[in-house]
């Protein structure tokens, strides 16, 4: 478990690597200072970034939010796990809003590649 500060840090030494295509930071206690940087890496267009699990974190309502708004300019994550947080229960219109985002950029990357 590397609780949120290992989060942070980690994610700060990603920060740069636009190649990386799957992070699984599932359980591991990730919250405001992890979620903030993740957040500018969603955001950035130069990343590849297509699987994200941040699955059984610290993430609340306020963060699923600003995903939300971090997502809308990506078009690259076709999965993302954010189940098992305590803010995906309350937060069930950015939720619905994400899984629409993310559903689109799926259906994007399958006609891109010639799979309707």
């Amino acid at each position: 478990r590397l609780t949120d500060e290992g989060c942070s840090l980690l994610l700060e030494g990603l920060r740069d690597n636009v190649n990386l295509i799957e992070l699984n930071l599932g359980s591991n206690g990730a919250g405001s200072q992890s979620a903030q940087i993740l957040f500018s890496i969603v955001r950035d267009t130069e990343h590849s970034l297509q699987v994200l699990d941040m699955s059984g974190n610290e993430l609340n309502g306020e963060h699923f939010e600003q995903m939300r708004l971090s997502m809308s300019a990506n078009s690259s994550i076709t999965s993302l796990d954010l189940r098992r947080n305590p803010g995906y229960e309350i937060s069930s219109n950015a939720v619905a809003e994400l899984e629409k985002i993310v559903h689109a950029n799926e259906y994007k990357a399958r006609t891109a590649a010639g799979h309707p």
